[in-house]
């Protein structure tokens, strides 16, 4: 809305602040259900809205646990009416949301803790068990590129035992470590891979017949013939107009490198 005593449009972000002793505004949490994962803003509720309309789901709440300092994942606690396959559910929801919607950890209760006042009890969800890889029977890698791969999977999920039929995104993958798998594919193979393409070999056994049947390449980088003057790329015409706009700021947007 327009606030006439700054003379400007104001906006409801829906975040909750306090002030610190310093008076500097410290943030606290959100009014609403929303939580921001891996740089995209998720309502929890829209989630559980969709996993409401599976079969069998009973009452579900979706949580973001903080599982390190440096990553937060979402958590599915639910009550069935009757036993539900979570690497079932995991697909439907991988169908029907994208994938930074996705949940990495799924817990089923026999019913929801709750407080004395007759609301669910949310501290305790954060503090139960929970478990989010899905794992297949257990095949041994057959190849000297299936034992590679497993390799690259080991170092990026952090999981020591990978069969070669477990699907990445059922042992907590997702698109940002899809592209670090495929960039360590196309650094050490030569194959070039798009992220559309790897939901489809999701497993390293598809992955491996892929390599073994996909051209190999080369990639080289030419030196560039000596010259006074080089023509600008895209992302430094943007720069340039910045700080035409910003006077201030070419002295940082131009340091020389030697």
């Amino acid at each position: 809305m327009y606030n006439n005593y700054i003379q400007r449009n104001i906006y409801k972000t829906g975040d909750l602040g306090r002030y610190a002793k310093n008076r500097e505004l410290m943030f606290t949490g959100r009014a609403d259900q929303q939580v921001k994962i891996r740089g995209f803003r998720i309502e929890l509720g829209e989630i559980e809205s969709h996993i409401m309309k599976y079969p069998d789901i009973k009452m579900v709440v979706v949580e973001s646990i903080h599982r390190s300092k440096e990553e937060t994942e979402l958590c599915v606690f639910y009550t069935e009416y009757s036993t539900i396959r979570e690497e079932n559910l995991k697909k439907y929801l991988q169908e029907n949301l994208p994938d930074y919607m996705v949940p990495k950890y799924y817990k089923q209760l026999k019913e929801f803790p709750t407080t004395p006042v007759g609301k669910i009890d949310r501290q305790y969800l954060h503090n139960t068990e929970i478990r989010g890889i899905i794992k297949s029977d257990y095949i041994a890698p057959r190849n000297i590129c299936e034992t590679e791969l497993v390799e690259i999977w080991r170092d990026i999920l952090g999981i020591d035992e990978i069969s070669v039929i477990d699907d990445f995104f059922n042992l907590g993958g997702h698109s940002l470590k899809a592209m670090m798998i495929i960039h360590k594919i196309q650094d050490k193979y030569g194959v070039r891979m798009p992220i559309s393409m790897f939901s489809s070999l999701s497993t390293i056994e598809k992955l491996s017949n892929y390599i073994e049947g996909a051209e190999h390449t080369k990639i080289t980088f030419e030196r560039s013939e000596k010259r006074k003057y080089y023509p600008l790329l895209s992302v430094q015409k943007q720069v340039y107009a910045v700080c035409t706009i910003f006077d201030n700021l070419h002295e940082s947007y131009n340091n020389t490198f030697q």
